[in-house]
């Protein structure tokens, strides 16, 4: 159990959306590839200011639900039925490693600068393309959708050319049950969070030694 939970973590850090503005509901596949040694695949779902995303693995099924007009978010774990909620001032702190919140992070650095360059059309979106530039170096490059008003693509250069991308972009109705907590879970504290990366046996590591850090 106790890996089961740390795995999602690593998965959250990893792709986490920030405060970005949205507009209207749509669904879309993600990608999250860390240069050639990992990639994670899932779903996400968005409407107006929420989002919900999907993680399935071996090892277990999660979500993550985002209200970013209240500034909260909500982990579901799926495989115990069970719920943890946060402030988003906490995905924030610890998702800097992740490449929508690191963007995010590094824009409010003095010594960093944004620049948008150029457009383009993914996925059939015309898309603003946005430079993050620091001292003497690029740091990462967003591609904005204007429809959406939603990153569709960031490449980061600082964690081995990481790159996070949206496919398969569906502009619908998005069912509301992708943002709420089913009846039969139960709410976790952080004691519980901390009895759960404790238990287990230290010496099986499932698949999360292969995961990226």
């Amino acid at each position: 159990m106790k890996h089961a939970v740390r795995l999602f973590f690593v998965l959250l850090i990893s792709i986490v959306i920030g405060n970005d503005a949205m507009s209207g509901s749509f669904s879309a596949d993600y990608s999250m590839a860390y240069g050639n040694d990992y990639t994670l695949t899932g779903k996400i779902f968005v409407c107006d200011s929420l989002y919900s995303y999907n993680i399935t693995t071996v090892d277990q099924d999660a979500g993550v639900i985002v209200n970013t007009k209240k500034g909260t978010a909500t982990i579901l774990f799926r495989d115990i039925k069970k719920y943890f909620n946060c402030e988003l001032s906490m995905l924030t702190l610890i998702g800097i490693m992740n490449p929508i919140q690191s963007y995010n992070y590094y824009i409010s650095d003095d010594s960093s600068k944004e620049h948008m360059i150029r457009q383009e059309e993914i996925e059939g979106l015309k898309c603003d393309v946005y430079r993050l530039e620091g001292d003497s170096c690029e740091l990462a490059l967003k591609w904005v959708s204007q429809e959406l008003k939603f990153p569709i693509k960031i490449v980061q250069h600082l964690f081995k050319d990481l790159i996070f991308e949206l496919a398969n972009i569906s502009n619908n109705s998005v069912d509301s049950t992708n943002f709420m907590i089913p009846g039969d879970y139960n709410l976790l504290t952080f004691d519980d969070i901390d009895a759960l990366y404790n238990d287990g046996n230290e010496e099986d590591s499932g698949g999360i030694d292969k995961m990226p850090h």
